[in-house]
């Protein structure tokens, strides 16, 4: 592979990583978009508890990709690809644009991190929640993904009590009891937990589509 030093043949890993055969793939896509696009560097970024994931530099323009690990499911990256077009698409918070997408890799814009300003939390806030503000019919997402590497059923609910309580808790709860995580007594206690939650949670008539969670490593502060 040009432009990697110790790069190997396709479907091992370069230096960087990186599995060869995501990186051809990765530069097919943009050289198709770019007509030419040399694999300048690739090194590994940490962060990530599910996918692997690197910074790659084709052409004159660096790029953020992740890739699939043994065992992950073929729409794991379309459906991450299509809530980042969603959150995006609201103009809110700074979202990087998905360049490309297949079903074992994600490619995004790069953005060059930098140094929170002094607004920069409340700027966040408000801009979170103009994210949430529009409404829609049902609370819940228009299809089905994952949490973590854990599928993640978002079919629409009537209620945010009834969403949280029997497309989070429940199936989180029910996951652990499998697991063997808790003592009968201990279960029995936990099984009563969703439905008090839905009795003590706040209402409202205004019904959300929400396509991510949001975690603290999920903000970046920018260089520009």
């Amino acid at each position: 592979m040009s432009g990697i030093a110790g790069a190997h043949t396709r479907g091992t890993r370069s230096l960087s990583g990186i599995p060869e055969s995501v990186l051809e793939e990765v530069r097919a896509h943009i050289a198709a978009e770019q007509g030419v696009a040399e694999v300048r560097s690739a090194r590994p970024l940490g962060g990530g508890c599910i996918s692997p994931c690197a910074r790659v530099q084709l052409g004159g323009e660096a790029f953020f990709v992740k890739w699939a690990g043994r065992g992950t499911p073929p729409d794991f990256f379309p459906e991450e690809a299509r809530s980042l077009h969603a959150l995006r698409d609201r103009g809110a918070v700074r979202v990087p644009a998905v360049r490309g997408v297949a079903a074992g890799w994600l490619l995004l814009e790069w953005l060059e991190p930098g140094s929170p300003g002094r607004t920069g939390w409340a700027d966040l806030g408000r801009g979170l929640a103009r994210v949430h503000a529009p409404s829609g019919e049902t609370f819940g997402w228009p299809a089905s993904n994952y949490i973590g590497s854990l599928p993640q059923d978002n079919g629409g609910a009537s209620s945010w009590g009834a969403f949280w309580r029997e497309r989070r808790l429940a199936p989180q709860l029910e996951r652990a009891f499998a697991g063997g995580f808790f003592a009968p007594a201990e279960r029995r206690r936990w099984q009563r937990l969703p439905y008090r939650f839905g009795r003590r949670s706040p209402t409202s008539t205004k019904r959300r589509h929400l396509p991510s969670a949001f975690y603290p490593g999920d903000r970046l502060p920018r260089s520009t």
